[in-house]
């Protein structure tokens, strides 16, 4: 395996969003840190004096999770030395999170996780005296089934049929070992693929929901890694958010939410996150509904918040306060979207004087097998980026190349043909070679010129601008971008087995840049 680094702006993975708020200063009254490992130092000590009280229940909370999933924390597994040592106050975490899916979802699930994996290793060489733990965040709370419920492999979709309605996570898991049955028996999988397979059906077997279920089959694959996994649909937890709670209740926070949203669009740029008066929702039984700001006396918001704290959900404008009040935090990883939005939430964060973590955009790749990308010296991995009409124009460039190269052969040819008559004819004399000379000049125009319309015709049907194409379409297209469109199982092997060996292509000093993963 190898890894190829592109220059971002040379790829459509950017965007003008993108570069104004990685690339210049333009958005710096929008986020607390620029996007820099250099920023980690503030960043540590604007969290240095995280609850002592938050972490502890924080810590119980994360072992309660784990025991409830069945889940088996050993004395010497990473994962209980980090959640162990997130009651130290020099622990931090670096975060990301995503919607759970059927399986791990998409492949820039993979890439958000070693995003993580690699910032931790990256702060810890530059501050040892610090520990960083990677923590997963699962989006249990979201209730777009659609989203979530098929596995898609090599362009085809295998879909779990279920009728559920509500927060997902709490959504039990019948019928999905079936779907993967089925994904067995209509693919040809890899032995990678099919133990995914495997490690999928026990999980969601033994869960008695999808939230469990997720958790067990991510802890299978990056346990090793010490990646805690937090489930934020917690009673517990949300009890330490009440106050938040209560003013999104009473609609206090709009109006700070309002202002960075306009100033976002005063600058160009269209808001992701739709700003509501109260942004929370009501979960119920298979159930998930928008509430309303409530005008009632102080005595029975508090009454009403203390008996229904379980099931009020912050929606996408309020989950990232959330997760930084909760959590001794530092950054957050996220793909472009997110970005976005974050800048939208910067008056939110003032108002309880929390910093905006550094947000990392995540990094984005694209796995290709190695040979494909050799059929042409002269096309560079760039050049699948533009358009179908540029590439075919850097393979034409090879193909004159060639023919130039195969005409100027043949004027040689003929001029060491004269050049010889010449010489013969000076040195013998009476010895005339024209009608022979005639002849064999005659000859080599006919071979040329079948030459040339062979030529021609080949460069008509190119078989490598072919393969070029088709690889520049199935790989190095917009539409239908591969992080996106492929399941993490697709490629099981690579992160089965390669962790290590791509960890230091992910990471905040790789921001500028995206991979070409060659296997």
């Amino acid at each position: 395996m190898h890894v190829e680094h592109i220059h971002r702006r040379e790829t459509f993975f950017h965007n003008d969003f993108l570069e104004a708020y990685y690339f210049s200063d333009r958005l710096n009254h929008l986020r607390t840190y620029t996007p820099s490992i250099s920023e980690i130092e503030q960043a540590i000590h604007a969290k240095f004096n995280f609850s002592g009280e938050r972490r502890a229940i924080l810590v119980a909370d994360l072992f309660k999770q784990y025991k409830d999933a069945e889940i088996d924390l050993p004395e010497n597994s990473l994962v209980l030395k980090n959640i162990k040592s997130i009651e130290l106050e020099n622990t931090f975490t670096i975060t990301t999170g995503q919607q759970i899916h059927v399986g791990l979802g998409p492949l820039y699930v993979f890439y958000k996780i070693m995003d993580v994996l690699a910032i931790v290793a990256e702060c810890k060489e530059l501050h040892p005296n610090y520990n960083f733990v990677p923590v997963f965040w699962m989006a249990t709370e979201d209730h777009d089934l659609q989203e979530i419920q098929s596995v898609n492999v090599y362009n085809q979709s295998f879909t779990w049929g279920t009728r559920q309605a509500g927060a997902v996570g709490r959504m039990n898991t019948a019928g999905i070992s079936e779907l993967f049955d089925e994904l067995k028996t209509k693919m040809n999988l890899s032995e990678a693929q099919l133990r995914f397979i495997e490690a999928s059906q026990m999980a969601y077997g033994q869960s008695s929901n999808l939230s469990s279920a997720f958790r067990t089959l991510l802890h299978t694959y990056f346990s090793e890694q010490g990646l805690v996994i937090i489930d934020a649909d917690s009673e517990n937890l949300k009890k330490e958010f009440i106050p938040v709670l209560k003013d999104e209740l009473k609609g206090l926070n709009y109006e700070s939410l309002l202002i960075s949203t306009l100033a976002l669009e005063k600058e160009g740029f269209q808001r992701q996150l739709v700003i509501r008066e109260c942004n929370l929702f009501k979960l119920g039984e298979h159930q998930r509904e928008k509430h309303n700001v409530m005008n009632d006396e102080e005595d029975v918001l508090d009454q009403y918040v203390k008996q229904n704290v379980f099931n009020l959900s912050p929606n996408a404008a309020l989950r990232p306060l959330y997760q930084e009040w909760i959590l001794p935090n530092l950054v957050y990883v996220g793909g472009a979207s997110e970005v976005n939005y974050w800048t939208q939430l910067k008056g939110l964060f003032d108002n309880y004087e929390i910093p905006v973590p550094i947000v990392h955009l995540r990094t984005s790749n694209i796995i290709i097998p190695e040979q494909l990308l050799h059929e042409s010296t002269d096309v560079d991995v760039t050049d699948f980026f533009k358009s179908d009409q540029s590439l075919i124009s850097t393979v034409n460039k090879e193909q004159d190349k060639l023919f130039h190269t195969m005409r100027q052969n043949f004027e040689d040819l003929k001029n060491h043909v004269y050049a010889h008559q010449k010489l013969v004819e000076n040195n013998l004399t009476g010895f005339n070679l024209d009608a022979k000379v005639s002849k064999m000049i005659e000859k080599l125009d006919e071979i040329n010129a079948l030459t040339e319309k062979q030529l021609v015709s080949k460069s008509q049907t190119n078989p490598t601008l072919n393969r070029l194409l088709k690889t520049k379409k199935k790989y190095f297209n917009s539409e239908l971008i591969q992080e996106r469109t492929e399941d993490v199982i697709t490629y099981a092997h690579v992160f089965e087995t390669k962790i290590e060996q791509l960890k230091p292509h992910f990471g905040i000093s790789r921001f500028q840049e995206i991979g070409i993963i060659k296997t």
